[in-house]
């Protein structure tokens, strides 16, 4: 199961991904996020490094909580901007 929230909260604008798959060890989750690294071997393991990197860039962050077994939540965070 894959789930999608959307929301807004303390300023901040939040979009979180939500799975039900077999999760993140513990030692890959730093790793996911550093360019050609995947934990299936499969894509070029650019996306999520790109995402956090521009993330960054706007001010915001990628938060990542897993449990082997359970599945995997994937938070962006970006500060709104009212104009």
């Amino acid at each position: 199961r894959i789930s999608l929230e959307l929301g807004q909260q303390n300023g901040s604008v939040h979009v979180a991904i939500e799975d039900t798959g077999p999760g993140i060890p513990p030692g890959m989750r730093e790793r996911l996020f550093r360019p050609f690294v995947s934990q299936t071997g499969g894509g070029t393991g650019l996306g999520l490094a790109i995402a956090k990197e521009l993330s960054a860039m706007l001010g915001g962050r990628i938060d990542l909580d897993s449990e082997v077994g359970r599945g995997s939540r994937f938070e962006l965070v970006l500060p709104s901007r009212s104009g």
